[in-house]
C-alpha cells in the first residue's frame, strides 16, 4: 500500500481520516472517460486484471452504469485547488454535474481507484456504438420504426456511459488519503 492512504483501524483515526477528506474535497463533477486523460496506480497499484473489467462490462449490461451515484464516482486528485476551475464543481453530492474543467497542470488526472470501471465503460460504449452501427445498417433498407427507436435507445446510452462521476480532492489540503470502493463496482 502507498504511504499516501491512509489505513483506517480506530474510531479516532476515522475521524481524523474524516476530517482530512472534508479539507480536501473541492467538490463533484463528471469527467470524459473517452477524451480525458487519466492516470491511475499512482495510489492504488493493482494492476488491472481483465476478468474483472468483463464481469463490469456484464454488471453494465444489466443494470445499468451508475456512473453518477456517489458510491462509484471517482475519487480524483489535483496537486492543488488553481488545477481545477472551481466554478465547474458542484459543493454537493446529488446535485447536477458539470463537466470538470482542469487547467494544463491538472492534466492528466490522477484517479485514486476506479480503473476497472473506466475500462469497463469504454468497453461497454464500444459495444453500444457497433450495435448501433449495425441497427442503423439495418434501418437503411428497412426505414422501420421499432429500429429508429432503437437507435435512440442506443445514442442515450452511448452518452450516458461516456462520462463518470468524480469527487475531486485538492492533494495540498491533505496529503494523504482514504477511499472506500464498493466490491460490487
Amino acid at each position: 500500500m502507498s504511504e499516501n492512504v491512509l489505513q483506517v483501524s480506530t474510531k479516532s483515526d476515522f475521524r481524523e481520516t474524516y476530517e482530512n477528506i472534508s479539507k480536501a474535497t473541492l467538490g463533484y463533477a463528471k469527467v470524459r472517460l473517452v477524451w480525458d486523460s487519466f492516470t491511475f496506480g499512482k495510489y492504488n497499484p493493482r494492476p488491472l486484471k481483465p476478468k474483472q473489467v468483463g464481469k463490469l462490462v456484464k454488471i453494465f449490461d444489466a443494470e445499468g452504469v451508475r456512473n453518477m451515484m456517489p458510491e462509484t464516482m471517482l475519487p480524483l486528485v489535483v496537486q492543488n485547488a488553481t488545477h481545477v476551475d472551481l466554478s465547474s464543481l458542484a459543493k454537493h453530492v446529488g446535485a447536477q454535474l458539470s463537466l470538470l474543467k482542469v487547467t494544463e497542470e491538472g492534466i492528466p488526472m490522477m484517479v485514486l481507484s476506479g480503473q476497472h470501471r473506466v475500462k469497463a465503460a469504454i468497453s461497454r460504449r464500444e459495444k453500444l456504438l457497433d450495435e448501433k452501427k449495425s441497427v442503423e445498417k439495418v434501418f437503411e433498407r428497412t426505414n422501420d420504426d421499432q429500429l429508429k427507436k432503437r437507435i435512440h435507445e442506443l445514442e442515450d446510452l452511448i452518452l450516458e456511459v461516456s462520462y463518470w462521476g468524480v469527487t475531486v480532492y485538492d492533494k495540498s489540503k491533505s496529503g494523504q488519503f482514504c477511499y472506500m470502493t464498493s466490491n460490487r463496482f
